[in-house]
């Protein structure tokens, strides 16, 4: 929010329409984040995923501002629909998202954790239970009811939406910059973060991914 009151006098035009842009993905980050806190997980991914778009969009028209027309242009008939589908939604990785590697990556998850319909979206919500011979399977409407996958999950919407900041701030770094205040309330927040990161390590015993840490047994051995 400091940041948007900083850019409220800007003095760009083609500066406003995706400064809009952003201001949605926050408004949507706000309310992932509330479902995220009562536990609707896919439901806050589904949302947090169309704010990392609303923000590769904003990006995209800030590099090049005359894809704003191609984005308003979008409902004026299939020529610029062909337009708007080509820059915006067709080979997200190589055009949308060409330069937010990290986003796209999320992206690609997100979608896949929730807002389509397979049973990894509906994995948090989903639980089996054995008595008597006999399997239960049973659908927790709040979903997460693990306390590690809960925090975990939160944690990595928190990345998430510190990556997308870190987009924002690098478009309009020319203004925010000159903030001497917002400098330090962004070192205190990147700070806090990995103090977090270290905490959740210790306290779920989070290892490496195997494989690679630690290094693979060799498979050649000599007496």
């Amino acid at each position: 929010m400091r940041e948007f009151e900083d850019l409220g006098a800007t003095a760009e035009p083609s500066a406003l329409l995706p400064m809009l842009l952003y201001g949605n993905a926050n408004a949507k980050i706000r309310i992932a984040i509330e479902l995220a806190f009562s536990q609707c997980m896919a439901e806050a991914r589904a949302i947090l995923r169309d704010a990392v778009e609303f923000v590769a969009h904003a990006h995209a028209m800030l590099r090049d501002p005359g894809l704003q027309l191609t984005w308003l242009g979008k409902h004026d008939g299939k020529p610029q629909s062909e337009a708007f589908k080509d820059v915006f939604e067709r080979n997200k990785a190589k055009g949308l998202f060409k330069d937010l590697g990290e986003l796209h990556r999320t992206w690609a998850a997100l979608s896949e954790t929730g807002p389509h319909a397979n049973m990894t979206a509906m994995g948090d919500r989903v639980v089996q239970e054995s008595s008597g011979g006999h399997i239960e399977f049973r659908l927790n409407f709040t979903g997460v009811t693990d306390p590690k996958l809960a925090v975990l999950g939160l944690f990595s919407m928190l990345l998430t939406c510190s990556t997308m900041e870190q987009t924002f701030f690098g478009d309009y770094r020319a203004r925010l910059a000159l903030d001497a205040g917002l400098v330090r309330m962004r070192a205190d927040f990147d700070r806090f973060k990995e103090k977090l990161r270290e905490s959740l390590v210790s306290r779920f015993d989070i290892r490496p991914p195997g494989g690679v840490f630690p290094p693979p047994k060799p498979s050649i051995f000599t007496p």
